[in-house]
């Protein structure tokens, strides 16, 4: 799927396909409202599904945390639709 959408990843070069994840922004991060921000433009251009994962936040911050960041990333989209 990614090397049909022109993205040159590849499993042996783990590094490299990580970083052309974050550069063509396949990978979204950063603040609730970046996130958001970015699902918007995703919405914008047809995107139908994608994956919010907080594992790292829940991880590093507890799930209290995760939680908190899933709701202000989808109060934040929904009010940029707006």
């Amino acid at each position: 799927m990614l090397r049909r959408a022109g993205l040159r990843v590849h499993p042996a070069h783990s590094n490299l396909g990580a970083r052309t994840l974050m550069d063509s922004g396949t990978f979204l991060y950063g603040t609730p409202a970046e996130v958001a921000r970015g699902l918007v433009e995703y919405d914008r251009v047809g995107v139908d599904e994608v994956v919010l994962n907080l594992a790292g936040v829940g991880v590093e911050h507890g799930s209290a945390a995760a939680a908190e960041d899933l709701r202000e990333i989808l109060a934040a989209f929904h009010a940029d639709q707006g």
